[in-house]
């Protein structure tokens, strides 16, 4: 019970930062790490959602920093190990391993582990406009760097983001421009679709 408290009090954080979308100050990251950690340390056993909270804890605290920033690396490290663990325990939830990918990704680590990150998130959770639009994201932030299969998973992402909805595709158009991807975001969109959704006009 004592955990769970913990956790709820961490959660308040966690949906606090994510709803500002800046970095806490150090006081409150402390305080929420501290909940992390007390969670984790009063629950028996390893608990996935747990470590997963963690993750995102250690994400937050240099979570504005650019990607290879040398002074966030180790927040990230520390982070990336959280979601393994998670991912240990509970192998099955495809959130936390786009969470992992993402976090490799703002580690510049594009290697093996990543690519076996953005392939699971995007078995496991087909039909989840959240795993969709990670995939979707990250695949175009890489996408010189991916193989063949991969490409084609990320693909299925971008078109079932689009699909989704009208500010869906306006958001990852959006991204796509801030990572210099448009044309190869909107190559990969149909005609019909371009002009149903209002995108990749001229």
């Amino acid at each position: 019970m004592l955990s769970a408290l913990w956790a709820k009090q961490l959660n308040t954080f966690l949906l606090d930062w994510e709803a500002k979308k800046v970095e806490p100050d150090a006081v409150a990251w402390q305080v929420a790490f501290d909940a992390a950690s007390n969670a984790i340390a009063l629950h028996p056993g390893s608990n996935a959602d747990y470590y997963d909270r963690l993750g995102r804890v250690w994400e937050w605290k240099q979570f504005q920093q650019a990607f290879g920033d040398e002074a966030a690396t180790e927040s990230r490290q520390q982070a990336l190990d959280a979601y393994r663990q998670s991912v240990a325990t509970r192998p099955m939830w495809p959130d936390t391993w786009v969470s992992l990918a993402y976090t490799k990704m703002r580690l510049r680590e594009i290697d093996e582990e990543f690519v076996t990150a953005l392939r699971r998130s995007a078995e496991l959770g087909p039909w989840r406009i959240k795993s969709n639009k990670g995939i979707a994201e990250m695949g175009l932030i890489t996408w010189f760097d991916l193989d063949k299969e991969t490409k084609e998973r990320v693909v299925e992402s971008v078109r079932r983001t689009v699909d989704f909805s009208h500010s869906q595709a306006r958001w990852l158009e959006s991204r796509a421009v801030d990572a210099g991807r448009r044309m190869v975001f909107c190559d990969l969109i149909a005609a019909e679709i371009k002009t149903k959704r209002k995108i990749c006009s001229a």
